[in-house]
């Protein structure tokens, strides 16, 4: 019997409430565990403490209240800060070094997944990113930590696919990201008609077909859920009712992780949020 994909959440969904001093981090990790999720993913910026000088005890101490409720760190979001400085790039020894250190936290976490995003978000860095990935892949090997590339609007999930394939390694794989998937126009999260929402649908975008995920999943070690607005449970911006399915027939047994980014719009119950999108996600499961 195959195995069903994994639920876990982001702590990323909670950003208001952190952001606004509602919520620590720790409280965001009680409530995603109420949620009875799989996993917890973290993100380096956000929550991990005393960032970018995290010392191995605040560390450990981070990965042990994840793990009092029996759950894992399911991925550790990070970040190459190539744009550090005004004058120039990071070199990419630079960027190597950065790397290094990141997998080394993630090793400290327990993941088993990274996912290294970068500050130019266009597919030419790709070549200086394969430069990256091929001086940190003995690391990764040696630690068994896999490294996600994300498809995330707007780079093309089809170059980024073929990027992967290419680097011929299992321990670099995909992290595919809903919000490449995502529909033209975002509505906000109030007064939504159905009409409105059917014309929204309707306009999906042609460029990213649902069947580029299909051709995803193979090359595929982590799922970011992303989310924007949600309208009577369902999210009004991307085809849940397609995605999630795709991913739960193709086999694969890693995370979904629901990831929240409304709350960069409006203010939110980042309780109540939660909560919807993990219901969301386990709907089409």
């Amino acid at each position: 019997m195959t195995s069903k994909p994994k639920v876990g959440i982001s702590l990323y969904s909670y950003g208001w409430d952190i952001k606004t001093g509602k919520m620590t981090v720790k409280d965001a990790i009680d409530n995603a565990a109420s949620l009875n999720v799989d996993g917890i993913e973290l993100v380096d910026k956000q929550h991990i403490p005393n960032y970018p000088h995290a010392s191995v005890y605040d560390l450990i101490e981070l990965r042990d209240y994840i793990e009092s409720y029996g759950l894992k760190v399911s991925c550790y979001s990070t970040y190459i800060d190539d744009l550090m400085r005004t004058d120039q790039r990071a070199t990419p020894e630079e960027c190597t070094r950065m790397l290094l250190d990141d997998i080394a936290e993630a090793k400290v976490l327990g993941t088993k997944i990274i996912r290294p995003a970068m500050a130019q978000v266009n597919i030419k860095w790709l070549p200086l990113v394969k430069t990256v990935m091929t001086n940190v892949l003995p690391t990764l090997k040696k630690n068994d930590i896999k490294q996600a590339l994300e498809i995330h609007a707007p780079l093309p999930p089809k170059a980024i696919l073929e990027f992967v394939k290419g680097m011929k390694d299992d321990y670099i794989g995909l992290c595919p990201d809903f919000s490449a998937w995502q529909m033209n126009k975002q509505p906000g999260m109030t007064d939504l008609s159905d009409k409105s929402i059917t014309e929204t649908v309707a306009s999906f975008s042609e460029m990213n077909p649902i069947e580029l995920l299909e051709e995803c999943m193979p090359y595929t070690i982590h799922v970011h859920a992303k989310a924007h607005a949600f309208k009577n449970g369902k999210e009004v911006t991307i085809p849940y009712d397609k995605l999630i399915p795709i991913i739960s027939k193709s086999g694969y047994s890693g995370y979904i992780s629901t990831e929240f980014e409304g709350w960069m719009m409006d203010e939110v119950d980042s309780r109540e949020i939660a909560k919807t999108h993990v219901e969301l996600v386990r709907r089409y499961l």
